[in-house]
């Protein structure tokens, strides 16, 4: 009974839990000692219900870095677009002159010999003198239209509406489709009646029977959605014919 005292004694003091409770020979008080039933109520909990350490709603999700720019105008657009979605992921506030410091460090041969004048005067008196320049400078957005409007094509509407009128299907409708609409978007055309008929005109013969068969349609979306189906049912029942003609 001594041995197992002096035992429970040292316990005791080896455990900072223990050293409050009182040991006698028989017993042993257990009081303090977190058991496995009373581990998951004593574990930390946030607001949702989950135990810290898990993820959060304050977790950050870094995007994809963007592309460097090098001044080449078909790639104008592309590189904002990055720009845009890559601030949009950081979670966090970023002033004007911050995005516009990050944007620039992507920039490269003529694009960033551009930007040089901007930088060189904002490093000697934050463009004090010259009011447009500390716009492109604390200001994303002026930025944004500075920079499209030395590199941007300066046509861009115009040659979407050309690409538009001479776009035909040659493959698949889903492709057909996505050209479609980068033009449309490009040419800043959001009529739904007149794309769903200019759309319908550069269909494959075959498809476009059976699509105006199948009309009226709601939208332009509904409309592609429709092609595209009818589209692969047509190739479906070219490969069931060749099936049958070879097998």
């Amino acid at each position: 009974d001594k041995v197992a005292y002096q035992g429970a004694a040292f316990s005791a003091q080896s455990r900072p839990e223990l050293q409050d409770n009182d040991f006698d020979d028989d017993t042993t008080s257990t009081e303090s000692i977190p058991t496995k039933e009373s581990s998951s109520i004593m574990a930390p909990q946030t607001p949702s219900g989950s135990v810290v350490g898990g993820p959060t709603s304050s977790t950050k999700i870094q995007g994809r870095a963007p592309d460097t720019f090098d001044g080449t105008p078909s790639k104008m657009d592309h590189f904002l677009g990055q720009l845009s979605i890559y601030f949009g992921s950081t979670g966090e506030t970023l002033t004007g002159n911050q995005k516009v410091m990050i944007a620039a460090s992507y920039l490269r041969g003529s694009a960033l010999d551009w930007f040089q004048t901007y930088l060189d005067e904002w490093e000697v008196n934050k463009c004090a003198n010259d009011s447009e320049k500390r716009q492109v400078m604390t200001e994303y957005s002026q930025f944004r239209n500075a920079i499209a409007g030395v590199f941007g094509d300066i046509d861009r509407k115009k040659n979407a509406e050309r690409k538009l009128h001479h776009l035909v299907q040659r493959g698949k409708a889903s492709e057909y489709a996505r050209e479609f609409l980068k033009w449309t978007r490009q040419a800043g055309w959001d009529d739904d009646d007149t794309n769903m008929g200019l759309y319908e005109r550069g269909l494959r013969p075959e498809v476009q029977y059976e699509v105006v068969k199948g009309g009226p349609y709601e939208d332009l979306p509904t409309l592609i959605m429709h092609s595209v189906r009818i589209d692969n049912q047509l190739y479906e029942l070219r490969q069931l014919r060749q099936g049958r003609r070879f097998g």
